[in-house]
């Protein structure tokens, strides 16, 4: 008598945190409908993208941790973690371009600083020279 086990569903290794997330928010957006045609697109069954579920909910999706108690979430809160990821994102690449500026301003603050101390130099000699010029003239 031989056994055959089933294989398990390697889902969890396939993807990563990230993409676990991704998962999530694009599938509490699909309509009605359409959603069991997108978790065979993407090759995870109802029960995997329901334990990724509560483990995003529960915030472990990152150890994988599937919580004993569910916790509840509707699709409000979904959009609202979708809008504060884009709101994020937005506020990241708008902190990227303020520190680019912030760099600019540095370099020209550092060449002013450069002249300065040039002018300072010129006007030391210049004083020095007319100093002596002065000391010559008066004999």
């Amino acid at each position: 008598m031989t056994v055959v086990i089933p294989p398990t569903s390697r889902a969890s290794e396939e993807f990563t945190t990230e993409q676990k997330r991704e998962v999530i928010m694009t599938y509490a957006q699909i309509p009605y409908g359409g959603k069991k045609k997108y978790l065979a697109k993407i090759g995870i069954t109802y029960k995997v993208l329901n334990r990724w579920n509560k483990q995003f909910i529960a915030g472990d999706i990152d150890t994988g941790l599937t919580p004993r108690k569910n916790v509840r979430m509707d699709s409000s809160d979904i959009h609202e973690i979708r809008r504060l990821k884009d709101l994020t994102k937005s506020l990241e690449q708008r902190v990227a371009e303020l520190e680019g500026a912030l760099e600019e301003k540095d370099k020209q603050l550092s060449i002013k600083d450069e002249q300065n101390a040039a002018h300072a130099r010129a006007v030391d000699s210049l004083g020095k020279a007319i100093a002596i010029m002065q000391k010559y003239t008066d004999k």
